[in-house]
Order: structure tokens, then sequence, then C-alpha cells
């Protein structure tokens, strides 16, 4: 089991029922792959392109809150779709897999997260950057 402690509350906690918060937090903590880092340690492959290498974000909702600051090299919004769950041999927990659109609704390509981490990556896949 991680022994880390959970970092901080987002606004989003206070918006959920406390034994979603709560069994959310026991999901972070019970990961022994927790980390605090932009790209998880155990991970290959091109980040955030395959699904051995999700971005980290911390709880499900940071997944929601991290596309919504990512645009595309040339500052375009994005859209996207939960596409379901996956999961690679390297990653010990599920892994979310969403759907990125253009703003015209064309498939542009897909992300993977992993939902169970200490940190947020403040990293953008390759073709991406966040908004200023």
């Amino acid at each position: 089991m991680n022994t880390f402690k959970i970092p901080y509350n987002p606004t989003w906690f206070y918006t959920l029922p406390t034994y979603q918060v709560n069994s959310l937090k026991r999901l972070i903590r019970h990961n022994p792959q927790a980390c605090k880092k932009n790209k998880i340690p155990q991970g290959y492959g091109q980040f955030g392109f395959e699904k051995t290498n999700p971005i980290p974000v911390y709880g499900m909702p940071e997944i929601e809150t991290y596309l919504s600051k990512l645009r595309l090299n040339n500052g375009s919004k994005i859209r996207w779709q939960s596409d379901g769950k996956t999961s690679a041999n390297n990653i010990k927990e599920s892994i979310e897999q969403y759907k990125i659109y253009k703003q015209n609704g064309n498939l542009l390509t897909i992300l993977y997260f992993s939902p169970y981490h200490l940190l947020t990556s403040d990293k953008a896949p390759k073709g991406f950057k966040f908004k200023t």
C-alpha cells in the first residue's frame, strides 16, 4: 500500500458526496504506483497516446479539468468523449480512454489517463499545449 498522504482537496471534492470522495482517496492511497510526477515512472511508449504510458491525474474529475485546459499546438480548442476503461500490464490500476476531437467534430486521437495519482500532470502530450 502507498503511504503518501493525499496532498490537497481540489474544488470538485466539495461538490461530491463524502462517500465518493473517501472512496476516491482510498483508491489513490492503495495504488502502489501513485506518484507526484508528470509521468508515471513505469510508463513506456508515447506519453498520453499509448495505454502503457497514460497521463497521471489526481482522481477521475481531474481528467475533465486537464482536458478543459488542453489545446492543439495552434491554440484551437478540443472536444472529448469518454471511451471506457482499458488496462495495461505495466499499469496497476484501470486506465481511462478518451476520444479527442477537433472543434469541427473530426476525431483526432485517443488519450489515456491513469486517475489514481497524487498529482495531476502538467505535461501536455505531443501536438498539444495548455491554454495560457
